[in-house]
Formats: C-alpha cells, structure tokens, sequence
C-alpha cells in the first residue's frame, strides 16, 4: 500500500521516481559486468514476468505502464480500479 500511496500524489512519486533512479544507476554501477543479462530490459521483463507468474510479485497497469509489486498490493489495486472492496468483488478477467 506505501507505494501505491507515492504513486497517487504527483509530488511523492516524482520524488519516489527520482530515487529509483538513483537506485537504479547505484545498483547498475555496482554490478556492472557481474550480471550483464540485467542491463537488457527484455531478459528483466521476462524475470519480473516469471515472478508474477509464480506469485512472489504482483503486476498492475496504469495508463500504458506496468508496475511490479507485491501480490497483495496488485489485487487491492485492482479493486480499487473497479471500485470494489474485498468483502463484495466479482471474478473477471
């Protein structure tokens, strides 16, 4: 729930996305040539996508983007999206 929080407010998820950056290129120096598969964004999809698959991550989509996060938070998101709470959803795909 944290990060759908930072994702909702403009200010908390320009600053949240400003981190991950950071992050991003801190991790990226940091094993740079030890795992050379990871700077190729189809073989991390694939990752995150086995994953999901495997129910230790969960996935939602905003506009046109995917965000990776935990299967709980991925399910409330999605009721969320179709104003339901957990006592009262329906299954559809």
């Amino acid at each position: 729930m944290l990060i759908n929080e930072f994702l909702i407010d403009d200010r908390n998820k320009n600053t949240l996305l400003v981190r991950l950056k950071e992050i991003k290129e801190e991790v990226a120096n940091k094993t740079l040539g030890r795992y050379k598969r990871l700077k190729y964004t189809t073989h991390t999809l694939r990752t995150l996508d086995s994953l999901t698959k495997k129910g230790v991550l969960g996935k939602f989509k905003r506009d046109r983007f995917y965000y990776f996060t935990t299967p709980k938070e991925a399910v409330m998101q999605a009721l969320k999206e179709r104003g339901e709470t957990p006592g009262e959803c329906t299954y559809t795909k």
